[in-house]
């Protein structure tokens, strides 16, 4: 079951047909993560943050500290999502999301992926006054396929 978009929309604006979620460096989540967003996602990879252009959430793939910093210079409004390596220590962790990610995930369970994604936007729409309904939340599913890390 997918997720509805609906309430991650600022309050007062006009309704979006797609929400972006650009993949920076880590083009090959793109088709198995899109059968975990929900209807009106539109996934971007692209291979380097240069190429990244307006998006409503960003993955920064193999993410490190100096990677994240300057995905937060580049985007200061979106939330940043740094995907590590699944073996990566917790000093990477630390290191990441002290460089300003909204979030770090370990590359493992596409599911897990997108639940971190869109906890992002509901955090952003929380901010911006709107109110996420109750049944935004991702109902039970089946795991995805496993991802290389």
């Amino acid at each position: 079951m997918r997720l509805s978009t609906r309430d991650l929309r600022p309050p007062g604006t006009a309704p979006r047909p797609t929400i972006t979620v650009t993949l920076v460096g880590c083009g090959y989540l793109a088709t198995v993560l899109a059968g975990h967003l929900p209807d009106g996602c539109r996934i971007e990879p692209v291979d380097r943050l240069d190429q990244t252009t307006a998006t409503d959430v960003l993955v920064v793939g193999a993410a490190t500290p100096a990677t994240v910093a300057a995905a937060v210079r580049r985007h200061p409004s979106i939330p940043v999502v740094g995907l590590i390596d699944a073996a990566a220590p917790v000093t990477t962790i630390v290191g990441v999301l002290e460089a300003g990610a909204d979030t770090c995930v370990r590359a493992g369970e596409t599911v897990l992926i997108a639940s971190h994604l869109l906890a992002c936007l509901r955090r952003r729409a929380v901010r911006a006054g709107s109110q996420p309904t109750p049944s935004f939340h991702p109902a039970p599913s089946q795991p995805g396929p496993a991802l290389r890390p």
